[in-house]
């Protein structure tokens, strides 16, 4: 193989193999790499690094963020019913079952309404949790290009802290909180790292 054939060879190979490849064709054919493309292939190899150490690191927030979620979402569904009777609200519990009202052609009673927006609530947590789990599974390549679904992830989270904040008691505070950090973590390793030279 000639030295300009064999160049060109590595200039044609180089934007989609991986080095490791570049480098056995160079065994092969019994040549070095070409010094100009040395400092590319390099790079290359510095970038997969750079894009496996902030996979890694998105995917392991995400993962925990999973595993809380699905633990929110059992919690959350399994207990928004439930009172403490030294709370005494059973009377108010009784008028919410028993009293019904006309809703768009259906009876309806209060207590359907906060069973129903409660059982969605766990609903979305179950599915948050799928789908944070499904973030941490992807290459740190295709993170990168989904910053906008992984910031408005963390955003949304964010927002339910605020709410929880506002209106609720530890419990919920510190999932949604920790939640929420390990989102806005994520999302924010997932992006680019550094730049080509």
């Amino acid at each position: 193989m000639s030295a300009q054939l064999y160049e060109r060879t590595f200039h044609e190979a180089l934007p989609s193999a991986e080095p490791i490849l570049l480098r056995k064709l160079a065994v092969q054919s019994g040549r070095r790499i070409p010094a100009k493309l040395q400092v590319r292939t390099e790079h290359r190899v510095h970038c997969s690094r750079c894009f496996w150490r902030q996979g890694m690191k998105a995917s392991l927030f995400y993962r925990i963020a999973a595993v809380v979620l699905l633990l929110f979402a059992i919690g959350h569904t399994l207990g928004f019913r439930q009172s403490d009777p030294s709370w005494g609200v059973d009377a108010l519990l009784g008028s919410m079952r028993s009293i019904h009202f006309d809703v768009q052609g259906f009876s309806r009673t209060y207590w359907d309404l906060f069973v129903a927006a409660g059982l969605s609530v766990g609903v979305f947590y179950f599915f948050a949790a799928i789908l944070a789990w499904q973030l941490g599974n992807l290459p740190a390549e295709t993170l990168a290009r989904m910053r906008g679904t992984a910031w408005a992830f963390a955003v949304c989270f964010a927002a339910i802290t605020v709410v929880s904040w506002r209106h609720l008691f530890i419990l919920p505070i510190v999932f949604s909180g920790v939640i929420t950090v390990c989102l806005i973590v994520a999302a924010w390793l997932s992006g680019p790292k550094f730049r080509e030279r």
